[in-house]
C-alpha cells in the first residue's frame, strides 16, 4: 500500500513538472526585434501623450506612447521589446482635447496631419540588430 502511494505521488509530481515546463514556454517564434527608444518634439518642445508607431512593410507594427518629456519606448510582441528589423514608416498621433460629448464628433489633431497617416508621413527609420536608444523625431508645420 505504501509503495502504491509513493508511486502515485511520483506520477503526480512528474505530471506537475511537465505541466509547468509546457505552460512556461510559449512555443511561439516571434520575428527578431531590437530595442527602440527616442524623443518626439513639435515646435521645439517635447510632445507629451502622443502615440508613436513604427510600421514595417509587412508584419506587426511597434507602438509606444510619449511621456511628459516626449520620450517613448516601442513594443511589438512584449513590453519594451522594440521593433522588428528592417525599414519602417513612422506615424505620430496626438488628438486635441475636446469638450464635445458627441461620440461622432471629428477628432482634431494637435500636430500636422501629414505625420498621422502611413501614406503621407515623411518619417522613416531603419531598425538594425543593435537597436537605437536615441531616435529623434522632430515634427514641423
Amino acid at each position: 500500500m505504501r509503495s502504491r502511494n509513493i508511486s502515485r505521488a511520483l506520477r503526480l509530481l512528474a505530471l506537475l513538472v511537465l505541466a509547468n515546463v509546457l505552460g512556461c514556454s510559449s512555443g511561439v517564434a516571434y520575428p527578431e526585434t531590437a530595442p527602440i527608444k527616442g524623443v518626439v518634439s513639435y515646435k521645439n518642445q517635447p510632445l507629451a501623450d502622443a502615440n508613436v508607431s513604427f510600421i514595417p512593410e509587412s508584419g506587426r507594427p511597434a507602438t509606444g506612447t510619449t511621456n511628459g518629456q516626449g520620450e517613448f519606448e516601442l513594443s511589438t510582441f512584449q513590453s519594451g521589446d522594440g521593433a522588428t528589423l528592417g525599414e519602417h514608416r513612422i506615424i505620430v498621433e496626438k488628438a486635441l482635447p475636446s469638450s464635445s460629448t458627441n461620440i461622432y464628433a471629428e477628432v482634431k489633431s494637435a500636430i500636422p496631419k501629414v505625420y498621422t497617416a502611413i501614406k503621407s508621413t515623411p518619417l522613416r527609420q531603419v531598425v538594425t540588430k543593435e537597436g537605437d536608444s536615441n531616435v529623434r523625431i522632430e515634427l514641423k508645420d
